[in-house]
């Protein structure tokens, strides 16, 4: 009993030790160690503003280290004659090493974020001009920093509305005359048949758009058993002697037979792809070639 009574003792005396170590730290030490933890991950923005609310609990601040203030001075030094992209991006390169080794520092956060600004980086400047702000600056400062963050919104929006593809300019609707010029040559294709149970006869339908004028061509390629059967197979069938070319109006086609009667009635899509023809209750579509 006497053996676990001091086995316990040390266990405990080992954790209160340990607790105490931890205890022990000092603040300095602690910062030491997130500025280490930041350097392996340096955008790590979360780790940045703890740092930040971690330094302002300390009673001695620390001080700027001589080597983070050399890449301060180059980088306002940049950031003053900076007037292209590329120019911006040169003087936050100097700042975001300063605040590697000084995370802490508000001054050095409010140039890096102009700095990215000139840049065009408008969520990275954003970012930084909030840190800039966890840092409590007076409330005058703190002021142009939130009026800044919405000036760089501002250009943002601008830039994505930029970026969009331009939508293709709209395609100039022709007038039925100028449609009908543009098929000059155009050949259309396609059956027609009499719905007969079974079909007595099947045309093929060959069409030309030439000079205003519609030309129709008709070849029987099939016979049903009722036909009659007067005209070779695969011969031309004109029944209506020169009907079969017909002048355009607009985008339709009338064909006029002796007398002046009207018949068939072509009309052309206003795509130009297509001539449909209604014969009966049907309607029948002869596609471009």
């Amino acid at each position: 009993m006497k053996k676990i009574y001091l086995a316990a003792s040390l266990i405990f005396m080992i954790i209160f030790l340990c607790i105490s170590a931890v205890q022990a730290q000092t603040p300095q030490q602690t910062l030491n160690q997130y500025i280490a933890d930041l350097q392996k991950n340096p955008n790590d923005y979360a780790l940045r503003e703890k740092i930040i609310k971690h330094v302002q609990t300390m009673k001695q601040k620390p001080a700027i280290p001589e080597e983070a203030r050399r890449h301060y001075v180059k980088g306002c030094a940049l950031l003053d004659d900076a007037k292209q992209v590329s120019e911006g991006a040169d003087a936050a390169d100097e700042f975001h090493r300063a605040l590697l080794l000084a995370p802490w520092w508000g001054d050095a956060y409010m140039r890096m974020g102009l700095a990215l600004e000139t840049a065009q980086r408008y969520d990275e400047a954003i970012a930084s001009l909030k840190l800039f702000m966890a840092t409590n600056p007076q409330s005058d400062v703190l002021r142009k920093a939130q009026d800044e963050i919405y000036k760089i919104e501002a250009k943002k929006d601008k830039k994505a509305k930029l970026a969009k593809p331009a939508a293709p300019p709209e395609k100039k609707k022709l007038t039925d005359e100028e449609l009908v010029r543009s098929l000059d040559g155009a050949r259309y294709s396609g059956q027609t048949r009499d719905w007969d149970n079974p079909p007595t006869y099947v045309w093929e339908n060959e069409f030309v758009i030439r000079g205003g004028y519609l030309s129709w061509r008709q070849c029987i390629i099939e016979y049903g058993p009722r036909s009659v059967r007067d005209l070779p197979l695969g011969s031309c069938y004109t029944p209506y002697g020169n009907a079969g070319r017909m002048q355009i109006k607009g985008r339709v086609a009338k064909q006029i037979l002796d007398g002046g009667m009207e018949a068939n009635t072509f009309t052309i899509s206003e795509d130009g792809n297509s001539i449909s023809h209604k014969w009966g209750p049907n309607t029948f579509i002869f596609y471009r070639r």
